[in-house]
């Protein structure tokens, strides 16, 4: 699947709004994009879903699956938004926005899709889509698969030869998906 963050304005936290909700979806394009809040809103239900970690086809090994979040969030009429959907990791780089770069065997780490308010730092993220852990592609008995992105933590990768040959932690709400859960891997940081 896609990762493909959406917004719904809606003027009022309740099943019936003033204003007709309206979906604005966000593709991937390794690019930030602005969103402007219309007149009346106050309110958006959003919808995202973080990158992908990559994948070791070679070993028939998978990345982690991108978590997913939902929330509604409190905003302001005119106010300018920054939405950033994460990409998915592979065999040469980790996805954008924040995914774990891959060393020697593993596979790149996903990165996370997010929501900012301004000034657009990390510390003004309204909500997070974490990514997914990288592969391991080591081969034979020593490819992992990457843990999922999730929340309040991402899950452990596969561990194929403990403490060395370890899948990517999959992210949390503060990182993107890794290419290894230990230091001493030989797949990824």
């Amino acid at each position: 699947p896609s990762t493909q963050p959406s917004i719904q304005p809606t003027s009022q936290p309740s099943a019936n709004p003033t204003i007709g909700p309206t979906e604005v979806v966000f593709t991937y394009s390794a690019t930030v994009k602005d969103f402007i809040v219309p007149p009346g809103v106050f309110f958006l239900n959003v919808s995202l879903i973080g990158g992908k970690g990559g994948d070791a086809p070679q070993h028939s090994v998978k990345g982690g699956k991108g978590g997913v979040m939902a929330a509604m969030i409190t905003v302001s009429p005119g106010e300018t938004l920054q939405v950033r959907v994460g990409g998915a990791g592979s065999l040469s780089v980790g996805g954008f926005n924040g995914g774990g770069e891959p060393i020697l065997l593993g596979a790149g780490g996903g990165g996370s899709s997010d929501i900012r308010k301004y000034p657009y730092s990390l510390s003004d993220r309204l909500v997070v889509a974490p990514g997914g852990g990288g592969a391991c592609g080591g081969g034979g008995s020593i490819a992992a698969n990457g843990g999922d992105g999730g929340y309040p933590q991402g899950s452990d990768g596969e561990d194929a030869v403990p403490g060395t040959y370890i899948g990517g932690l999959g992210g949390n709400q503060t990182a993107g998906g890794r290419g290894n859960a230990k230091t001493n891997s030989n797949c990824a940081t």
